[in-house]
Formats: structure tokens, C-alpha cells, sequence
């Protein structure tokens, strides 16, 4: 019986970011649930739309997995979840919703084009 230590798992860059954005979000709600103001009255609304559209966002990584191979699949995708994106965003004051949109669509893109790449490398060798 060899006594081998397990290696630590890897925390990629991209689950990082995903981590940092939780956290960040995390300390939003806590602030605004421990010190509210009357300033933070849209702020409260903002987030809170956002998290209705975070149950939006579930089916949209759902369909990068799955629609991925196409490149056509993936831009009628893109457009059609964009689409809901874009009815949120009319909902909040700004663009917040669209720009937290595109970047977790994006962070889940780039997350998939290198983990197939690293597969693909990974089988030719």
C-alpha cells in the first residue's frame, strides 16, 4: 500500500472569474441587506432583476454545451437569449443587464473554446 498524496484540483482562470463575480455579488446583497438606505432603492430593484435573469442565464450555458459545434446554432442562440437580455435591460435603468450578459456569455464561450482545445491536444498526444 503506497501512501501517494492526491493532487490539489486546479481552479481554472475561468471558474475564477465566475468565483470573483459570486463573491461580488454576494457582498452587494449582504451591504444592502444589513445597511439599506433610501439611496439604495435602485440598486435593490437593479439587483433584484438581475436575479430573476440569473434564472434566465441557466439554460443559455445549457445551450453553449450543447449548440457549441455549430457555429450557426451558436449565433442564433446568441441572438435569440440575447433577445431576452435586451427585454430585462429595459426594465433597469442603464445597461446592466446587458453588459453582465455579455460577459458571463463570453467567460463561458472562451471557457469552452480552451477546454476543447486542451481536449483535442490532450487525445493527439
Amino acid at each position: 500500500m503506497s501512501n501517494k498524496l492526491i493532487p490539489a484540483t486546479k481552479i481554472s482562470f475561468f471558474s475564477l472569474i465566475g468565483i470573483i463575480f459570486n463573491l461580488f455579488l454576494i457582498y452587494k446583497f449582504l451591504t444592502l441587506w444589513l445597511y439599506p438606505t433610501v439611496d439604495d432603492i435602485e440598486m435593490i430593484f437593479n439587483l433584484s432583476v438581475l436575479l430573476v435573469f440569473e434564472f434566465f442565464l441557466i439554460p443559455t450555458g445549457m445551450f453553449i454545451i450543447l449548440a457549441g459545434r455549430s457555429f450557426l446554432n451558436w449565433l442564433f442562440g446568441s441572438i435569440f437569449f440575447g433577445a431576452f437580455a435586451l427585454m430585462f435591460n429595459s426594465i433597469v435603468k442603464g445597461n446592466l443587464i446587458l453588459v453582465i450578459y455579455a460577459a458571463i456569455v463570453l467567460n463561458r464561450i472562451l471557457f469552452l473554446i480552451f477546454k476543447y482545445r486542451l481536449f483535442i491536444a490532450v487525445n493527439e498526444s
